[in-house]
């Protein structure tokens, strides 16, 4: 984690004066240049520690390792997929419960668009690389150092520290533990990029169908009875399924 950030540090400060140049000499500045940007500065330190954590692990601890993409039958696949959305629903209260500071908020939505480029970054990217690092990675070392329980619990801190505002870390806390436990569970990656890939989806849509200022201003108060039907819903459907899985 600490190598992610000295090469994001290093890939992101000639990409950031690229940016700066190009807006205040060139005068070229749009969102779909910032989220070139953003997309750049987001997958290059990622792929980069990706590829040396995978060349680490080859050389000093299993040379023969290979990240798993099995298929699950039809059946649990879905079932995994239904749960892990029914913890969605159930955490979006939690989260609003979360007192956000103006400056993260500003930053956050500052970083968030809603074009093609932020499209990749958010729903394409972060759910494949990121699923590979705390999953088949972090998740996968922590398994073979500590008792399960402890080792998916320190990767979900990690996921959560990851995302650095507040309102997220919580979310990505909850849902880290729920897809360290379906790793662990699965030994497959298809899963668990699946189920990052339908949290981002879900949140991109609300942010390009509603707006940012009204993703940041949404209070608990102002909520339909409706919403909190759809919230008992998903977490009686969510409790039925674990038990079942």
């Amino acid at each position: 984690m600490i190598r992610m950030m000295v090469v994001a540090f290093v890939i992101s400060m000639p990409m950031f004066a690229f940016f700066f140049i190009t807006r205040e000499v060139f005068h070229r500045e749009g969102e779909q240049l910032r989220s070139i940007y953003f997309l750049l500065a987001y997958v290059l330190p990622i792929f980069i520690i990706i590829r040396l954590a995978l060349q680490r692990i080859r050389q000093w601890s299993k040379a023969d390792y290979r990240l798993s993409f099995n298929i699950l039958t039809a059946s649990s696949f879905l079932l995994i997929i239904l749960t892990g959305l029914s913890l969605i629903v159930v955490l979006d209260p939690i989260e609003l419960l979360v007192p956000m500071p103006d400056i993260f908020i500003e930053t956050y939505f500052s970083m968030v668009d809603t074009d093609f480029f932020s499209f990749l970054t958010i729903v394409v990217a972060a759910p494949v690389l990121e699923e590979i690092l705390f999953r088949g990675i972090i998740l996968e070392g922590f398994l073979h150092n500590y008792a399960p329980r402890k080792a998916i619990l320190l990767s979900a801190l990690l996921f959560a520290g990851f995302h650095l505002n507040p309102v997220q870390m919580t979310g990505a806390f909850f849902i880290g533990i729920f897809l360290g436990r379906i790793y662990r569970k699965t030994r497959t990656l298809l899963p668990v990029i699946a189920l990052h890939f339908m949290n981002n989806l879900l949140a991109f849509l609300f942010l390009a169908v509603y707006g940012k200022q009204t993703a940041a201003s949404a209070t608990l108060l102002d909520t339909p009875v409706y919403y909190w039907m759809v919230i008992i819903a998903g977490g009686l459907i969510g409790a039925i399924i674990l038990f079942y899985l």
